[in-house]
């Protein structure tokens, strides 16, 4: 049996590192008495490391690995977890940028796997996981300002009901799916190897809606049961639990008629006096009808968020998921013990009653209501993993959409991005705003490929002092690069709170935008892109790795739906809606008879006053400060003095990315 090997400890290093520098001994003698190898004592001196470490060095030192988890961890919470090669391919960018020695394939350009396989182990913190798919849409909508407005609201309802003395009063409704055939797959027993396993089931199935509706005291009514077809039978009732519902639908889900059927069902079985229902937004949940009938049953309606549900509906948060697992097993224990039969509506209440039963427990309605914060009332039940994700889309807060101000010079930047660094930012993608306050805040950046990408950054400093907003406005071009004018918050943001109180953001008629990045410590990852500045004690993975922005300023944003923030639905609602509706078709019917009044000129005069309009128009967007023509041709703006010029007067094709300076700037 070989000896075992570095018997020294820690201790023994340092006091024999403490004499070799004050020079009592000698790196041989110091070796000899405290029992360390000469060589490994003579690679201590050198680093003046005082940690025991066996094996060969890596190719990181600790603190760099330690960075480089810190990115994958806060990847990870925004949304966008990196996969094991776009590691291996940052390790690679990493060492050939900060000329670290390394074994890499230079081919390939990427570190190897055996490297990922020991870089795992050395931080167990870090393990390969499968992750969940997120939805763009839940994303975004779940951030602070539409939560802590969905709090207010529903803090305002409960003091109106008197909701927290009586608990009993807060509903939950929510539709379930349940296929007729098994949800998840299964963990079977089988051959050790065995390529082939598989379990004889129906893939795709006929749809069953479950409609559910539980109190905050975890007391569940009867549900009520939806099942795809005209007619009904009478076996569809049977041996379901007491007080259930059965309804028919021609594709088997919940429609406006239904949900009319189901408040009354609710009305039957809710306790006395008003009481207050949180639904999703559905559309078949809004409807004027649905608030008539509601009133008539002493039922406050309130609808959450759009696409938060998932973080602030108690059914969501605690009872489906239950729901599909105790179904998986009836249905399994059903298939053993009878092979010959198909999983039919007939059949389909054998396994829902007891299914029933063991999800819709008091536990679990219980933990439910508390998870999302509803009662007990606790506004501030979700972590801050939650909101990361909304991050990655935040507009750009209000300040950056003022005029931009001359004269102004940005050293620290420039030098920030003068030379060429690996980055997963793509180039070809990259558009550059120009946000300038006088905060001095810089571009924002577009990413992505996170997998294979560098691109050298240069931001100009802008000397200009005659700089007006018609130098500024964006011109057409097929080359696909356009400066543009300082980003306009547009309208259609769901986000609107202001940036300055929060007092503000939680009333209930004010929606201004607020920045959510500064809702925790002061730090890169959680301030806004375009207001970014660089910081001396900036990690070298945080340059590698900077957190994505995804967000989009749309120029024609979409009319508001009802359900884009939390709110009571009342029959003001729909009045304001259809007054929209009529107003719009005012506005239409407005601009056709103009349209045909234009025509109608057109014919008698036998000229058309729109092409001369047009003319014009060109020869004022499309006006080449070279040839001195108004013609449509591809464009390039001159980044410092914002003057545009056609790409062919000055040399230029599509194929030429890189920033434009006209002769007069150069």
């Amino acid at each position: 049996m070989p000896p075992k090997r570095a018997q020294w400890t820690e201790e023994n290093l340092r006091a024999a590192l403490a004499a070799i520098e004050r020079g009592q001994l000698t790196q041989r003698a110091a070796a000899e008495r405290y029992n360390i190898p000469r060589r490994t004592l003579r690679n201590h001196v050198k680093s003046k490391s005082i940690i025991k470490r066996l094996g060969r060095r890596s190719i990181l030192t600790i603190d760099q690995e330690k960075d480089l988890v810190q990115r994958i961890i806060r990847f990870a919470n925004i949304g966008v977890p990196v996969t094991p090669k776009v590691i291996r391919r940052q390790a690679f960018l990493f060492c050939e940028n900060y000329d670290i020695k390394h074994n890499f394939n230079k081919d390939s350009g990427i570190a190897g796997k055996d490297w990922l396989k020991m870089f795992l182990k050395r931080n167990p913190e870090i393990s390969k996981r499968k992750a969940q798919f997120m939805n763009p849409g839940r994303a975004q909508k779940l951030n602070r300002p539409i939560v802590a407005q969905h709090f207010q609201e529903v803090k305002d309802l409960y003091e109106e009901l008197d909701i927290l003395q009586n608990p009993q009063r807060l509903y939950n409704m929510d539709e379930k799916g349940c296929r007729l055939t098994i949800h998840h797959q299964q963990t079977v027993l089988a051959q050790k190897g065995a390529r082939r396993v598989h379990l004889i089931a129906p893939e795709h199935a006929e749809n069953v809606t479950i409609a559910m509706c539980v109190n905050a005291v975890g007391t569940a009514i009867p549900p009520m049961i939806i099942f795809k077809g005209q007619r009904q039978k009478s076996e569809y009732s049977d041996n379901l639990p007491a007080g259930s519902l059965v309804k028919m639908a021609p594709k088997g889900s919940m429609t406006t008629e239904l949900f009319i059927e189901f408040i009354k069902h609710l009305g039957k079985y809710k306790t006395q006096g008003k009481v207050l229902l949180i639904f999703d937004g559905a559309s078949s949940h809004l409807d004027y009808t649905i608030v008539e009938e509601a009133d008539k049953h002493d039922i406050v309606l309130y609808c959450l968020p759009s696409n938060t549900t998932h973080e602030l509906q108690p059914l969501d948060k605690s009872v489906n998921k239950s729901f599909e697992h105790h179904w998986d097993q009836e249905a399994m224990t059903y298939m053993y013990q009878n092979p010959d039969r198909r999983l039919t509506k007939s059949n389909f209440n054998k396994i829902f009653s007891k299914t029933w039963s063991r999800a819709l427990i008091h536990e679990n309605i219980i933990n439910g209501f508390r998870a999302t914060g509803l009662f007990p009332f606790n506004p501030d039940v979700l972590p801050d993993e939650a909101f990361a994700p909304a991050i990655l889309t935040e507009h750009p807060p209000p300040q950056t959409s003022t005029i931009i101000e001359a004269n102004v010079e940005y050293p620290e930047v420039t030098s920030r991005y003068d030379t060429v660094s690996p980055s997963i930012l793509n180039n070809e993608e990259c558009t550059i705003a120009d946000i300038v306050t006088p905060e001095k805040q810089i571009a924002v950046k577009a990413l992505t490929d996170i997998a294979t990408s560098t691109f050298p950054v240069k931001v100009p400093q802008s000397k200009n002092t005659n700089c007006n907003a018609s130098t500024l406005s964006p011109k057409p071009s097929t080359s696909g690069i356009m400066t543009k004018r300082p980003l306009i918050l547009s309208s259609d943001s769901e986000t609107d709170i202001e940036p300055d109180a929060v007092q503000k953001m939680l009333s209930r008629n004010d929606h201004s935008r607020i920045n959510i990045y500064t809702y925790e410590e002061d730090s890169d990852d959680d301030t806004q892109l375009a207001s970014l500045k660089t910081k001396e004690t900036k990690s070298p993975f945080q340059e590698l790795m900077p957190t994505p922005n995804y967000a989009v300023i749309k120029e024609k944003p979409r009319r508001k739906a009802i359900n884009y923030r939390g709110q009571r639905i009342t029959r003001d609602l729909f009045k304001k809606r259809e007054e929209l509706k009529e107003n719009k078709m005012i506005k239409v019917k407005k601009s056709k008879k103009a349209n045909q009044k234009t025509k109608d000129r057109k014919n008698k005069s036998g000229k058309d006053s729109s092409k001369v309009k047009k003319s014009k128009i060109i020869e004022s967007e499309w006006f080449c400060h070279a040839c001195k023509e108004g013609r449509v041709s591809d464009m390039r703006q001159c980044v410092q003095c914002f003057k545009w010029y056609h790409e062919e007067c000055v040399g230029l094709s599509t194929d030429d990315k890189d920033m434009f300076y006209c002769c007069d700037c150069d």
